[in-house]
């Protein structure tokens, strides 16, 4: 028991040493599907060279931006049945480990997939903490009688399953994907991963954020009454006038920032002047360290905001971190006016 807890010790510090491997002809680094296999490999034959034969179990490890990984001969096998090439890629692993309308199952799925291939979603760690968030705005009472919250930066929809599942049955939520492949992607992670009653208070908006806000009217759109399916407007396909006069009428209770880190300060200024931001909004913004938001926290420092900063690591270990963790940080801000 105790040399096998040693074993797996020891094979995440191999895993996630934090050296670059150097291709066997001399070139840069490989890819990190090769990088994995290589330490894996390595690990293997170190621990077999003093006479101890191990398998490796595949594992989540909670609040960690990484998990262990499984043997090399299922990681092999993983890799030749799901190859990750283009968005829709991670598709087929959901569907076919995950039942339909189980959050937590497509969550978990989508953890697995994330394990093996690094790509821009948050960790497990800092998922908690927005969902956290989304619970304690939940539990307010507003003039409107809901709680509006709005996402910038969707990806693949995980951390708007996170944010679905903790949200109060009087929150309407606002997803905005600049990417039409991602966006794509988004919609059938939710529209399987959700039941009726949470999806058809959910509007995926197809956009970057800078153009959204100006038709700020297609974020806070009205469920129709008969919805049983999550909205989805791309406004590249929609012509200027849909939205009327593209007055908002409303305001988000929380706000969540994950896009384009330079646009977190203009975007939020932004909407503070379409006035879409309530008096007592929580804001909260991943990457405010690595790899940094350039004048967003000049803004939530200053006057008018309560902003306190969560240490945790980057979600991906990879090139840009040069395979070593990197410290980084999400902010909670809380308007004062």
């Amino acid at each position: 028991m105790i040399y096998s807890m040693f074993v797996r010790i020891f094979l995440l510090i191999l895993l996630f040493m934090g050296k670059n491997v150097e291709s066997s002809t001399g070139g840069g680094p490989k890819t990190y599907r090769e990088v994995r296999m290589h330490k894996l490999a390595q690990a293997s034959r170190m621990i077999g060279a003093v006479g101890s034969s191990i398998s490796i179990s595949a594992e989540i490890v909670s609040a960690s931006p990484t998990a262990v990984s499984s043997s090399s001969e299922t990681l092999a096998s993983f890799y030749a049945q799901y190859p990750y090439q283009k968005p829709s890629d991670i598709l087929p692993f959901i569907f076919n480990n995950a039942r339909k309308g189980d959050t937590s199952a497509v969550i978990k799925a989508m953890d697995l997939f994330h394990n093996n291939y690094p790509m821009y979603n948050l960790s497990p760690v800092k998922a908690g903490l927005l969902s956290r968030e989304v619970r304690e705005v939940s539990k307010l009472q507003n003039v409107e009688g809901r709680q509006r919250i709005l996402e910038l930066g969707s990806f693949f929809g995980y951390s708007a399953l996170h944010i679905a599942m903790s949200m109060g049955e009087q929150c309407e939520l606002t997803m905005v994907e600049g990417s039409v492949e991602n966006a794509d992607v988004a919609r059938q992670v939710l529209a399987y991963g959700l039941p009726t009653e949470t999806l058809k208070r959910i509007n995926l908006v197809r956009s970057l954020s800078s153009r959204a806000l100006q038709r700020p009217g297609a974020l806070l759109l009205e469920p129709p009454a008969s919805s049983k399916c999550l909205q989805f407007h791309d406004l590249d396909s929609t012509p200027e006038d849909y939205y009327g006069n593209n007055q908002a009428d409303g305001q988000f209770s929380l706000i969540f920032l994950d896009h384009d880190k330079e646009s977190y300060a203009p975007d939020l200024k932004k909407l503070l002047e379409l006035n879409l931001v309530a008096p007592d909004c929580t804001v909260v913004a991943d990457n405010i360290i690595f790899p940094g938001a350039p004048g967003y926290l000049e803004i939530v420092q200053g006057p008018g905001w309560a902003t306190r900063i969560v240490s945790m690591p980057f979600e991906r270990i990879g090139f840009e971190t040069q395979f070593k963790e990197k410290e980084d940080a999400m902010s909670i801000s809380v308007r004062r006016p």
